[in-house]
């Protein structure tokens, strides 16, 4: 190639007269042949060093901390690796011209061995070459792991096996026409990564597999969870907590309790042993803000994550069937909760003042609402009783003062008193409540019962003073003396109650009306609003005003 370039200089000296701008022209164009044939060999033996220190690292099980791509005029020709203990490697893929395609392979006898034009390359001897090992440095047993060194000379690539003592022609490095020859293949076809792997595709078909993480030791994001882990569990006092250091924890108690220093433990996911959070166990460690619970925890202690301010979300895990009082109170920052899958029991105050919670989709496993659980939530909208629920403690979702829609089930549920007081919005109810009238003491728009009520007891929704529409099913049968009273001294908003059954249900008097109390308690003087209307099935409306003529004048068919 160099002669080439020479004689083509030599020929350009002649008279003055001569034009020699395609002589020029047809150098320069060699000579930039040249470079980018250069620059191909570079990048091939950078490849083909890159690929051995892969599969160093494969056999001694370090891990990628770092894939960035490597980009040449806006596009990208390769990635820079860095592994944990190997340093980093660069590789390139996406060239022209013929390159010859090197790779490594996995014998039978389970070590890497390199091959050319997918066969195995062997030596003088017919032995293959093996690819662990650094030019003979830490091979596995039987040869020592060589660095194949490719070059080219006059368009014709070689190859070495033994460190450049012996050169062996390959092929044409370019098209017999002195152009480019078609496009080839690197060794490296793509690079991909997820959250735990890198992977390396080579041309020949081959996908190596480098874990992101440390096989043996746990990788800790805060350094300051390191130290606590290490200091409590780690056995062998190497300054690592491994993997299995970890699964062997089965209690981990209040050892972060109170501590403002760490923020992230999502490693926790490791400590496969622990069956439960223990009570207290991240209490007031208020800069925590990423934690994971192992899938194993079965049951999460009072106050567990107390004021834990920064934790935005948390996944809780499927075997999980309690949730302690006081589990995630105050976690003012928490957004969402995940799937609750399989609990049973949500304590008091359980997630109390988590006022930024926006959602939470409550099993059908669940049974037990305790006091106070959902108060101060402010930011929830949207809540679904489902039929396994039995009890609701008292105030258990008070003061969630952005809820648009509320649900009850069809089945009976014991409830405490003021359980959603301060609520908003549409509550859906599908059962016969109590007279619990401190229960629904709201700040309800609309409320809407199912066909499966057949009954609403004295004085059970009376206080709802900001209600607008009443929507009763066809299966209502009584409708108790002051069910839906209003005590106020302004006018009421109640404007319309629509009733689908068809017999008009017993004893209405004063169930939609509001009052004002008298010197004497036991006083009340009641008023009807001239603006109520209250709407039955039109062939039914004879019998509505002849049975509730209290509220003659109210009434008006209506076809549902």
């Amino acid at each position: 190639m160099i002669a080439t370039i020479s004689m083509l200089i030599v020929a350009s000296c002649g008279g003055d007269a001569y034009d020699d701008t395609a002589l020029r022209n047809e150098l320069t164009n060699l000579a930039n042949r040249v470079a980018q044939l250069e620059q191909l060999c570079q990048q091939m033996n950078t490849n083909i060093s890159s690929l051995q220190t892969i599969v160093n690292a494969l056999q001694q099980n370090d891990f990628v901390t770092a894939v960035v791509p490597v980009t040449q005029g806006g596009k990208v020709i390769g990635y820079t690796i860095t592994f944990s203990r190997s340093g980093a490697i660069t590789i390139y893929h996406g060239h022209d011209g013929v390159t010859p395609q090197i790779s490594v392979k996995k014998d039978i006898d389970g070590i890497y061995y390199w091959t050319l034009n997918g066969e195995w390359l062997t030596d003088t001897n017919g032995n293959k070459i093996q690819a662990e090992g650094t030019d003979g440095q830490n091979g596995a047993i039987g040869a020592n792991g060589i660095t194949p060194q490719l070059k080219i000379e006059e368009d014709y690539w070689y190859i070495s096996y033994d460190n450049g003592e012996t050169w062996i022609l390959l092929g044409k490095a370019v098209g017999e026409d002195g152009a480019d020859g078609q496009d080839g293949d690197s060794i490296f076809l793509k690079v991909t990564q997820d959250d735990e792997l890198v992977y390396f595709y080579l041309a020949d078909g081959t996908m190596i597999t480098i874990p992101k993480h440390d096989q043996e030791n746990i990788q800790f994001e805060d350094l300051n969870v390191k130290m606590i882990c290490c200091k409590n569990w780690d056995a062998n006092n190497d300054g690592e907590l491994s993997y299995a250091e970890a699964a062997a924890v089965t209690d981990i108690g209040t050892t972060f309790q109170g501590n403002a220093t760490i923020i992230a433990f999502h490693e926790l996911k490791y400590f496969t042993g622990l069956t439960a959070i223990a009570n207290s166990a991240f209490e007031s460690c208020e800069n925590l803000w990423k934690l994971i619970i192992p899938d194993n925890v079965a049951s999460i202690g009072s106050r567990s994550f107390w004021a834990c301010y920064n934790i935005e979300k948390i996944a809780i895990p499927s075997k999980v069937t309690t949730i302690g009082s006081q589990a995630f109170a105050a976690c003012s920052s928490m957004k969402t909760l995940g799937t609750l899958e399989n609990i049973v029991m949500i304590g008091d105050e359980a997630f109390s003042s988590c006022s930024c919670l926006t959602s939470i989709s409550l099993p059908n496993t669940l049974q037990i609402i305790g006091k106070r659980a959902f108060y101060g939530c402010r930011s929830l909208t949207k809540i679904i009783i489902p039929q396994s629920v039995t009890t609701i403690g008292e105030f258990a979702f008070a003061n969630c003062s952005g809820l648009q829609y509320l649900y009850l089930p069809e089945t009976k549920i014991e409830m405490g008193r003021a359980v959603f007081s301060g609520c908003t919005g549409e509550l859906v109810v599908n059962c016969n409540v109590s007279n619990n009238s401190e229960s629904f003491r709201g700040s309800f728009t609309k409320l809407t019962f199912g066909d499966s009520v057949t009954d609403i007891a004295y004085n059970t929704f009376n206080e709802q003073c900001d209600l607008v529409t009443i929507e009763l099913g066809c299966g209502i049968k009584t409708i108790s003396y002051e069910a839906f009273s209003c005590w106020k001294l302004r006018y009421p908003k109640l404007r319309n109650v629509y009733i689908k059954a068809i017999v008009p249900p017993s004893q209405p008097a004063y169930a939609f009306d509001f009052y004002k109390a008298t010197s004497t308690t036991d006083s009340r003087t009641y008023y009807t609003s001239d603006d109520l209307k209250i709407f039955v099935p039109t062939e039914a409306l004879e019998a509505y005003q002849t049975q509730w003529g209290y509220y003659k004048n109210h009434i008006v068919g209506y076809d549902f």
